[in-house]
């Protein structure tokens, strides 16, 4: 079988926009893994500040928000 030197040059070009296109992804990948190295690093710090703090109290309802459950009391007004 014989190639053709235009099929030949044609066969190099395709295989060097290949090349480029894998070059291109890998170098996109490697932008995104090292974001997402940097997100995972800051969510791990916020754990671990969130581990060091003591537990938060519960929250006392407001006077307004328990007289909200209770029906209203009838109050005669003066005229």
């Amino acid at each position: 079988m014989t190639i053709r030197r235009e099929e030949f040059d044609a066969a190099l070009a395709s295989l060097r926009e290949l090349r480029d296109a894998v070059a291109q992804n890998a170098a996109d990948l490697k932008i995104q893994f090292e974001r997402i190295a940097q997100m995972q690093a800051q969510l791990d710090s916020d754990r671990r500040s969130d581990e060091k703090r003591p537990p938060r109290k519960k929250s006392t309802p407001s006077p307004t928000a328990a007289a909200a459950d209770r029906p209203r009391e009838r109050r005669s007004h003066p005229r």
